[in-house]
């Protein structure tokens, strides 16, 4: 006991001591000493700009040996008298209203046909323009291009028929839809006047039934829809429809069409 009592009071083991236990109780501060940063890595070569972009599209190129004459002959391939099929194709992969004019005008063979059902969807089979009016007993329309044989082979039974209707749209319908007399009274969907190109409409203007028809229709349709039209509207679109109908199977000749498709004669 004495030893242990001389040893806590010497004066040359104490300071050790308590500098000892000071340290051990005391709290660590965080080193303040800066780290060094990473060394730069050389960045790796840069691909090119477009290296993951789509290619950009090209330009469409106007094709010189695509024709944009409106047929006038019967294709050649013991079905009836239709376009040619490069034609029929091109026409319903857009909306040609002037076209239709003329190929429903004096002077054009096609067959005519007219539908015998209530109501008919018109589905385009080829992705162009398609009216949300749908076909109605008694449309008149034209045959343009006929499925379910080739090279004058003919397959029994039901067809499909592209038809071709006043308004310059297609429809791919089944053949039993229509017939080729006249069931009733004959209808058709609207022509839009002012969609018109200028030329066809001062051709059509010669006639007076349709300069009538067509100022009556410009009054009564002020302030009205076309593609949806009602009331005095739609009586005056259907009377124009009529008289430019008339006239272009009368006497009026109707001018090349400004647009027309591109076929492959």
């Amino acid at each position: 006991m004495a030893h242990t009592f001389w040893f806590r009071r010497s004066g040359m083991l104490l300071p050790g001591l308590l500098a000892a236990l000071a340290g051990c109780g005391a709290r660590q501060e965080p080193s303040t000493t800066a780290v060094a940063a990473p060394a730069p890595v050389a960045p790796s070569e840069p691909r090119p700009a477009q290296a993951d972009a789509a290619p950009a599209p090209k330009a469409p190129v106007a094709d010189a040996n695509l024709s944009h004459d409106i047929p006038t002959e019967c294709a050649s391939n013991g079905d009836g008298c239709v376009p040619p099929k490069a034609f029929a194709e091109g026409l319903c992969r857009g909306k040609f209203p002037e076209v239709a004019i003329k190929l429903f005008s004096k002077g054009m063979p096609w067959e005519k046909a007219y539908v015998k059902a209530e109501y008919l969807e018109p589905v385009n089979a080829y992705g162009g323009h398609q009216s949300e009016h749908w076909l109605k007993f008694g449309e008149e329309v034209l045959v343009i291009k006929k499925h379910g044989g080739t090279g004058g082979v003919q397959v029994s039974g039901p067809k499909d028929l592209d038809i071709l209707r006043l308004d310059g749209t297609c429809a791919t319908v089944r053949s039993e839809m229509l017939v080729s007399y006249v069931p009733g009274q004959v209808v058709r969907p609207h022509i839009v006047w002012k969609y018109l190109d200028g030329a066809l409409q001062d051709a059509l203007l010669a006639d007076k039934y349709v300069k009538q028809a067509s100022e009556r229709e410009r009054e009564a349709c002020k302030g009205s829809s076309v593609t949806h039209p009602e009331g005095a509207c739609d009586k005056a679109m259907k009377t124009l429809t009529d008289a430019i109908v008339a006239a272009v199977r009368k006497d009026i000749a109707v001018p090349a069409p400004e647009k027309s498709p591109g076929w492959s004669k």
